[in-house]
């Protein structure tokens, strides 16, 4: 029993080589193509407009490349980028906002400009839908807070330093 095994793993082993070793050897012989029965050389050889006689299997069929030559194509320099960059559509609000004193921190209480700014950036980042009233009532702390939830940053219910600057950027 050990015996038939290793004859037929030998032979399967040796009959298997045999048709890759085949299939390698023909690739190398020439480099021609077969295409439906007949023969194509590579299209390295061809040149344009020259009949190429092939045999296929029943006659003699004359095979002419019809690709056109290369032409070189020529493109115009590109155009450069203009020199400024687009304001962004929030620009007033972005420059409010920057304008906010560093340090400052809007809590309960705050009233002014500066509290105005920060109402109209919650109502176009996080929706909040608030009334741009110009004080830091217990509508704007939650929107504050829910924006510094959805943001990653603590939840504080204050703006400072790390809000405005998260704000900015997002409305840039």
């Amino acid at each position: 029993m050990e015996n038939i095994k290793f004859y037929v793993v030998t032979f399967l082993l040796v009959v298997g080589a045999g048709f890759l070793g085949y299939g390698a050897i023909s690739s190398l012989r020439d480099p021609v193509y077969y295409v439906n029965n007949q023969t194509l050389t590579t299209v390295g050889e061809l040149k344009t407009g020259t009949p190429i006689e092939t045999t296929t299997s029943d006659t003699t069929t004359p095979i002419v490349d019809t690709t056109t030559p290369e032409v070189p194509v020529v493109t115009e320099p590109a155009t450069p980028a203009p020199t400024t960059t687009p304001t962004p559509k929030n620009a007033d609000l972005i420059a409010r906002l920057q304008k906010i004193p560093s340090g400052t921190i809007l809590k309960t209480g705050s009233k002014g400009d500066d509290v105005k700014a920060v109402q109209q950036a919650l109502n176009i980042l996080a929706a909040a839908k608030l009334t741009v009233n110009s004080s830091f009532d217990a509508k704007t702390v939650a929107a504050v807070r829910k924006y510094q939830t959805s943001v990653k940053l603590p939840s504080t219910g204050q703006v400072s330093d790390k809000t405005l600057a998260v704000m900015v950027s997002k409305l840039k």
